[in-house]
């Protein structure tokens, strides 16, 4: 699906592109043109007043903060930086043109649906996902396909990517199957839980450096073994490395409320709704530790179970930062989760919850 984005204060909003003259009046419309114009001329504060997309999602039509829906298909960056990227074919240098002409001759390969130019003059991919497999395994497996290189970052649900115009220079492929989601809201969301699994499981089929932040990132040049792999699972392996691979089972709501729309609303209450980026992942991370821990026995396992790898952030730094937040001083029920807690109750109407912690 296509979904154009709206701000309301600091929040995000994604409404469907329902066909391709409404996406085509968004593009051209006299505002992104202008603000394209001066963006291609070195003006990067129009380029936030850009025409915003997104093409991860599967269902949503509202606020896109705590969305659990991942569609068919997937975006992916290629950077040109300027007007050329390496050429590993040859050892020589694309052109942007000559990136775009390659992209095209494996559109078929790598279920290419959509192709745009970026304001800067790299290539946004919007690509079929296979079914039962990550957005991560998904731009590996083009990246590699191609030879180019990827940014390791671009990975999240709720990726948003600034448009430019409809003109055949800047978008030169579209396929009008993105104004539809052939899966059901339903199957959507399942998917999503699915995939989510597998990767708290650590069990995306990727090398391992797919998941440190790199935006120069070689996929067919990392000769690692995948991060399911390199824990290994056999019974020789260490006690930590199996608590990586075989993590405990821990109950998934509390107060009959699921872990995942109380992380979602935490973020919503205490980060206007923005979900930890690379930049902040790190002190979010421990913050929402620190706070969950009251509501998780204090339990390392049940933490990790409950707490994602945001952003790419690997899975052993986000298990240092819950072991940080287990040691530290214990006080009494945190207020930003009270909040949270409150606000949740207030939603459901159910007197069940007025009994929280102190």
């Amino acid at each position: 699906m296509i979904y154009r984005i709206y701000y309301e204060g600091k929040r995000k909003f994604a409404l469907p592109v329902k066909n391709r003259e409404e996406l085509m009046a968004l593009r051209n419309s006299q505002q992104n043109l202008e603000n394209l114009r001066r963006a291609r001329q070195g003006d990067e504060k129009t380029k936030a007043d850009l025409l915003q997309l997104a093409y991860n999602i599967g269902h949503v039509n509202g606020l896109i903060a705590g969305c659990k829906s991942i569609g068919s298909y997937f975006f992916h960056d290629v950077d040109a930086y300027g007007q050329e990227v390496q050429g590993v074919q040859d050892n020589s240098l694309l052109t942007s043109e000559e990136l775009k002409d390659l992209i095209l001759s494996k559109k078929d390969e790598i279920g290419l649906k959509m192709l745009e130019r970026s304001a800067s003059g790299g290539w946004h991919l919007v690509c079929k996902r296979r079914p039962g497999t990550t957005i991560l395994e998904n731009q590996v497996r083009v990246a590699t396909i191609l030879k180019v290189e990827m940014d390791t970052s671009a990975k999240d649900l709720q990726r948003v990517v600034f448009s430019t115009s409809g003109s055949e220079k800047d978008l030169p492929y579209l396929d009008d199957c993105l104004f539809e989601e052939p899966m059901s809201v339903e199957d959507c969301e399942a998917e999503y839980e699915r995939l989510h699994e597998r990767q708290r499981r650590g069990e995306e089929d990727v090398p391992a450096g797919a998941k440190k932040a790199n935006k120069h990132y070689r996929p067919w040049e990392d000769s690692g073994a995948t991060e399911q792999r390199s824990q290994g699972t056999t019974e020789s392996v260490s006690s930590e490395i199996r608590e990586s691979v075989i993590p405990a089972s821990f109950p998934t709501h509390y107060h009959g409320i699921p872990f995942s729309t109380i992380i979602a609303k935490y973020w919503e209450v205490n980060n206007r709704g923005f979900e930890p980026t690379q930049g902040d992942r790190d002190t979010l991370t421990y913050q929402l530790a620190c706070d969950l821990r009251h509501i998780c026995g204090r339990s390392f396992e049940w933490l990790d179970q409950v707490i994602p790898c945001y952003d790419g952030f690997p899975l052993e730094e986000k298990r240092a930062k819950i072991k940080s937040a287990l040691s530290s001083e214990f006080n009494g029920f945190p207020m930003r989760l009270r909040n949270v807690l409150s606000e949740l109750r207030i939603a459901a109407r159910d007197p069940s919850l007025w009994d929280m912690p102190t």
